[in-house]
């Protein structure tokens, strides 16, 4: 699990990345996508969505294997090890990719078989106190993608599960390990994909000298117009998928259910220290009860800013001097994957009723009278 953006990657190759969820979907999906989608002869093909920021794991009694030789085959293997079934997931927010989950009671291991037509792949990983991980696969696909602190990720191209279990249990860290249950799996997968899917939009580093490395890398040139163009798609990805995460994690730390969270998903927003002035201004203009006017967005572009000031110094400013009169509320603060302010927008104005003034029954006219 790592960050990146969305799925115009086929399915299949995804897997390849030796836990699309687990070990590199996050990483490998943000660069690519933007990278792909703008080549014209993959237009066509790619997606404007992002991956998510959180997944679930949907019970599947009767698989559809897109590969079920393949996941028999793994299995089997598996199980000769004395790892024993869980059960078949499919993901919902991730193109419905099936997997099917093991664990191993005894080594303290959990396991997943991803399923493809044509790039069988499969992950060994086991749960830790901390927010250590420790994981190993038989794809070396992306091997150069960036591992967030603590966590290690072995690559053991076309290694059997046994060779692959091996090296984990002999690995430095795998003697802090904690004890693995069928009923685990489901969190320790999610787990393990938020951290990673946090950490990569915590270090997200988004510039023009880094897209045109990328390019050199592939033997191709930019123009400076198309720089332009790539770093401006990469940005609002970015700055998009944040404002996603940041409600996501709010919503999360407040173990808000549906009832609550929709009286306020309509009205509450995030602004992260990593956004700029305009960026600043641009959610607040979809944040306020009714478009905002000229004067508010003139106000607001004249904001006196001084050279370091970030997205949270910014919306400080405009409240404490209550620039534009928007009247916003901050509610709470998160640090993950960003520092974040969390604001409320006020509720809209109820429109006045329309309804026809009906006169009162003739009875009570006549008591009246």
């Amino acid at each position: 699990m790592n960050l990146m953006t969305p799925s115009d990657i086929p399915m299949d190759q995804i897997v390849t990345v030796a836990g699309a969820v687990i070990a590199a979907v996050v990483a490998l999906i943000a660069g690519t996508w933007i990278w792909k989608s703008f080549r014209p002869s993959e237009r066509s093909q790619a997606s404007t969505t992002p991956p998510p920021c959180r997944i679930n794991l949907v019970s599947d009694a009767h698989p559809a294997w897109k590969g079920e030789k393949y996941v028999a085959r793994y299995a089997e293997h598996f199980r000769s090890l004395g790892f024993q079934t869980i059960g078949a997931y499919r993901i919902p927010e991730l193109d419905n990719q099936r997997i099917l989950a093991l664990f191993h009671p005894a080594q303290k291991f959990y396991a997943c078989v991803y399923d493809s037509k044509t790039h069988p792949t499969y992950e060994i990983f086991a749960e830790f106190a901390s927010e250590n991980a420790l994981m190993g696969t038989n794809s070396n696909w992306v091997r150069d993608i960036e591992q967030r602190p603590g966590s290690i990720l072995m690559r053991l191209s076309n290694a059997t599960p046994a060779q692959v279990m091996e090296a984990l249990r002999t690995h430095e860290k795998a003697a802090d390990r904690i004890a693995v249950t069928a009923d685990g799996f489901g969190s320790a997968f999610l787990k393990e994909y938020v951290a990673n899917f946090n950490w990569r939009l915590k270090k997200c580093e988004i510039s023009r000298d880094q897209i045109r490395l990328e390019a050199r890398r592939e033997g191709r040139v930019l123009t400076s117009e198309e720089i332009d163009e790539l770093y401006r798609l990469k940005r609002a990805a970015y700055v998009a998928q944040l404002q996603d995460a940041c409600r996501t994690q709010y919503r999360d730390e407040k173990d808000m259910d549906k009832a609550d969270w929709a009286k306020l998903q309509n009205r509450l927003f995030a602004v992260p220290e990593t956004y700029d002035l305009k960026e600043v201004i641009n959610v607040l203009s979809y944040a306020v009860p009714s478009a905002m006017n000229e004067t508010q967005l003139f106000t607001l572009q004249r904001l006196e800013t001084s050279l370091g000031d970030d997205g949270i110094v910014l919306i400080n400013k405009i409240m404490s001097r209550n620039i534009a009169e928007l009247g916003l509320k901050q509610i709470g603060e998160i640090k993950e994957p960003v520092r974040a302010w969390i604001m409320l927008a006020q509720e809209p104005l109820e429109p006045a009723s329309e309804e026809p003034s009906i006169p009162p029954p003739v009875q009570e006219q006549q008591a009246a009278a």
